[in-house]
């Protein structure tokens, strides 16, 4: 077998007249060592045998062989694998060290500095060592290249012009380098100079309008390919930190736009959290959270119309009863609206105030709420019916010079009691002895009154018929039929365990019973949940929208990078690195960028959260409707925080991998000669 063989190797490109052979089909067997010149007149195809040769560039025909084994540049160009390459203009790594640079084949395969300090003092660079590459000069640079060549010992070095930006003095000197090397390996070098080729080459090849002349008489060898050492990949950081530095501006837009998008994310989450169980805690807060309405509807349909009326009537309690049992235990009432309605006016002193609405609860003494509800004055006690209580709303739209005041409300109606009218008249002077701290959100002024004592007064109020016979209102009313407007045409339902809402939220919901179920609370929670709804809407829009905007400004920032790497990128697939390698340094900058904007966003997120919780409480009553399980969630611990950063490093991978996917070819010749 031969140390390299090219068999049948041709480079062909289409253009509009046609196709144009840079290099026609050629075979050509190298020895094992020597100084093999490639000449010709500029444009002949003396670089692209040279690239072709080290796999820089495919041929349109033929292989290339090394020790009998096909090169393939599907992973990375043979140079990197088992050659070195020498360029004209050095192609070394602007703000790296000389022995960073000389060492960086090397390290991609796992050596280290120990090889390229002794190369360098080989080739009297030794005091350079530490300087970085922008301060030498070009002589200086072509003989670092030479070392950053030899560093991982290759049996084959391609040097392209390498005097070709060099002084006499500094051709001299670099051509006896690579005299010297080509004494127990082989040197392939393309050059435009007779004198130094005269001088210096062992063995010529003449390269006229793309035809290969030349014999080198190669015999075969018997020495078998090195083992390579295992692949390090530590390298990568140092180009990661690079690209850093070199896009601080990029990066921070990038870092700013991941703030908001994954901040977003989390404030959405936590709303989505926090909303319902803020809602169902703040509604207990409301007085009348525990009571109901229960009537009966049906259809009545007009004779010889399309017209359908609702009939709404008030059902005996002994049906209600039966109808509800699966709730547990409940008080029920008749209601007296009639009476003593939920809406009225009402004067306070000889001020007369616009109707407020005066709400009937169970338990005026508010052993069911406690009395932590209660923001001034102290819960009643129960005994007499001249005692309320009145919400925040009330004190705020009535003045705070109400506390302590009696509300006076009166209502005059007129009932048809056997056969006679009566005329009743009911007044009540309420002392309002408490102020309640509600759930704020749509509420309304509101008066509270006890139920039981408002039918213990009413009880002392007779109706008298046409006979002079009587009978209390409150006997009256329960006695009326069930579609009697006295009866107002519904029962009062006071629950007496606030687990039993959610029975009747489901039961409203529902709606296939024969009651009706109505709820001041159910109707509030409802109107909550839709706006609820409309803010999750909206605010999803907004999370899409970030992210979609985040993953444009890192596939374009990875892709700007990319594209300004190009050059650089190339070099690194040259002097050895994998085809993954040398893309994962962009990809890993978004990927470490998201994750570093997710980790900030979570330290950040608390203090957001308190507040977005501030200005919600202001605009809707609520406390803490953003709630982020940040500790604990579905019983893994730190199961948010964990997911958002892998999830913002996955993010990161796919918004870099795909515009680089969809660009990721580089042509290494031209980005190598692009100078």
């Amino acid at each position: 077998m031969y140390l390299l063989h090219a068999r049948h190797i041709g480079k062909r490109y289409q253009t509009s007249s046609g196709p144009f052979w840079a290099l026609r089909p050629c075979s050509i067997r190298f020895p094992d060592r020597g100084l093999i010149a490639i000449e010709g007149k500029s444009g002949s195809g003396k670089s692209t045998l040279l690239h072709l040769l080290s796999g820089i560039e495919n041929p349109s025909v033929g292989n290339v062989y090394y020790l009998g084994k096909k090169v393939s540049r599907r992973a990375l160009p043979f140079v990197g694998e088992y050659g070195g390459m020498v360029f004209q203009h050095y192609n070394l790594i602007d703000g790296m060290s000389v022995v960073d640079n000389v060492a960086l084949p090397a390290k991609m395969r796992g050596g280290g500095k120990k090889r390229a300090l002794a190369l360098l003092a080989s080739f009297g660079l030794k005091d350079l060592a530490h300087r970085d590459v922008k301060a030498l000069s070009g002589g200086e640079k072509q003989r670092v290249a030479i070392c950053r060549a030899l560093i991982n010992d290759p049996r084959v070095v391609f040097a392209d012009e390498p005097t070709g930006a060099l002084d006499e003095t500094n051709s001299i000197k670099v051509m006896d380098a690579l005299k010297r090397i080509s004494k127990d390996r082989l040197v392939i070098m393309v050059s435009h100079n007779r004198a130094l080729v005269d001088v210096y080459a062992d063995k010529r090849l003449w390269i006229e309008d793309g035809k290969v002349s030349g014999a080198l008489n190669a015999s075969q060898t018997k020495r078998e390919p090195k083992k390579r050492k295992g692949r390090r990949h530590g390298w990568l950081w140092t180009f990661f930190w690079r690209n850093l530095k070199r896009n601080a501006f990029k990066d921070s837009m990038c870092f700013l736009a991941g703030m908001v998008g994954f901040l977003s994310l989390l404030m959405g989450f936590g709303y989505l959290q926090g909303n319902m169980p803020a809602m169902e805690a703040e509604q207990q807060n409301t007085l009348n959270y525990l009571s109901a309405k229960v009537s009966r509807r049906s259809e009545v349909h007009l004779p010889g119309s399309t017209l359908t009326l609702v009939k709404r009537t008030s059902p005996s309690e002994e049906e209600t009863r039966e109808e509800l049992s699966g709730l547990g235990g409940f008080e029920l009432s008749p209601d007296y609206g009639y009476f003593f309605p939920m809406a009225m006016p009402f004067r306070i002193g000889e001020d007369v105030k616009e109707p407020c609405s005066f709400c009937p609860i169970w338990d005026i003494t508010l052993t069911q709420h406690g009395d932590t509800l209660i923001s001034r004055g102290e819960k009643p006690s129960g005994l007499r019916f001249d005692e309320c209580v009145v919400n925040e709303e009330f004190i705020r739209r009535y003045g705070k010079e109400c506390f302590g005041e009696e509300v006076v409300v009166s209502q005059r109606s007129t009932v048809s009691f056997g056969g006679k009218g009566n005329e009743v008249f009911v007044e009540a002077k309420l002392r309002l002895v408490a102020v309640v701290k509600e759930f704020g959100f749509l509420n309304v002024p509101r008066v509270y009154y006890s139920l039981p004592l408002l039918e213990r007064h009413l009880s002392t109020i007779d109706l008298i018929d046409e006979n002079g016979d009587s009978e209390d209102i409150v006997s009256f009313v329960r006695t009326s039929s069930e579609d009697s407007p006295y009866a107002s045409y519904d029962r009062l339902m006071f629950l007496s365990d606030p687990k039993q809402v959610a029975s009747v939220y489901h039961l409203i919901e529902k709606g296939d019973s024969d009651l009706e179920l109505t709820s001041d609370a159910y109707s509030l929670w409802k109107s909550f949940s839709s706006l609820s709804s409309a803010f999750v809407s909206s605010l999803s829009l907004f999370v899409c929208l970030a992210f979609i905007g985040l993953a444009l400004i890192l596939g374009m920032a990875s892709f700007s990078s990319f594209v300004e790497g190009k050059k650089e990128s190339a070099l690194l697939l040259v002097l050895g690195a994998k085809r993954g390698e040398a893309f994962s340094i962009y990809i890993m900058e978004s990927a470490a960028l998201c994750a570093l904007s997710a980790a900030f966003s979570l330290i950040f997120s608390p203090f957001l959260q308190r507040f977005l919780n501030h200005l919600l409480l202001r605009q809707f009553d609520v406390h803490d409707l953003l709630k982020m399980p940040l500790g604990s969630f579905l019983g893994i611990p730190y199961l948010v925080p964990i997911a958002l950063v892998v999830g913002a490093i996955i993010f990161g991978l796919i918004a870099s991998v795909i515009p680089i996917a969809v660009n990721k070819r580089i042509s290494l010749a031209e980005e190598l000669r692009d100078e």
